[in-house]
Formats: C-alpha cells, structure tokens, sequence
C-alpha cells in the first residue's frame, strides 16, 4: 500500500507539470503568435528578433502534437485513475488483515494479486512507453504519503 500510494501521488504531481507545461507552451503560442507580427509593424528596429520569435512560435506549434509530454499525459491520468482503484483494493484488503481475519496464505496471495493487477495497469495505460523520473516529484510524493498514513492509519 504504501509504494501504491507513493505511485498515485507521483503520478499526479507528474501530471500536474505536464498540464503547466503544455499551458507553458500555448501561452507562449499565443503571445508570439499574435503579439510579434504586431510588435514588429510598431517597432520595425529588430526585425532579426521579430522574425526569429514568429519563426520559432510556427516551429513549436508543427511540431508540438508529436512531443511525448501530450500522450504522456493522457497515460498519466488513465494509470493514475486505475491505481487509486487499486489502492481502495488495498486498504479493503488490509482491513482483513489487520483483523486478523485472513490466513499467511491469503495475504501472500493477496499481495502477489496486488502486484500483478498494478503491472496490468501499467502495461495497460503505459504499454512501452516509459515515465522519466522526476526526483522532486518522488520526494514530494514520499512526503505526502507519509503524511497521509500518520492522518488515516497512525493510532487505529
């Protein structure tokens, strides 16, 4: 449960930024595209730079629809949306054992169909693709699932 939980809150903190850059990236689109043409018939001093930035605005926008950040976002959310139902899963489970109401066996096999169903998920919203590690995202992550399990387990 806790590397799960770990999992859903990374996996929103890496989604988070990928929303911030692509509203990085549309934002910019938006102000060269519109602002450069206007700027340079007003300042005609630069044209160097106006033409660069016009330049580098229609560069960015052709080539925008391939960068994995867009695909990669999509995954995010469909995983991290599967894992959070996993992790209901989990705590029901760990309901059971903690009462004591399941026996070594169960929960052995209760943990090994933990781990197959989070690897189908992630084949599933993944496939071949991988999730470039973002270490301010893990520890962020680390912290916040410490904090929820002190909030939600600590003192039962």
């Amino acid at each position: 449960m806790d590397e799960l939980k770990t999992n859903i809150i990374y996996l929103g903190l890496y989604l988070e930024g990928t929303q911030k850059l692509d509203r990085g990236i549309k934002i910019f689109l938006a102000i060269a595209s519109s602002s450069s043409i206007a700027l340079w018939a007003v300042w005609q001093e630069f044209p160097m730079v106006w033409g660069g930035i016009i330049a580098a605005s229609q560069l960015l926008n052709a080539v925008k629809e391939y960068l994995p950040y867009q695909k990669r976002a999509k995954n995010i959310a469909g995983l991290s949306s599967d894992l959070q139902d996993l992790f209901l899963h989990a705590e029901k489970t760990w309901y059971s054992i903690s009462e004591g109401m399941l026996t070594e066996q169960k929960i052995h096999e209760s943990w090994i169909d933990l781990k197959k169903r989070k690897n189908t998920l992630i084949k599933k919203n993944l496939g071949s693709e991988t999730l470039p590690q973002n270490k301010k995202y893990l520890t962020l992550a680390d912290e916040e699932k410490v904090q929820y399990f002190k909030n939600f387990y600590i003192g039962e």
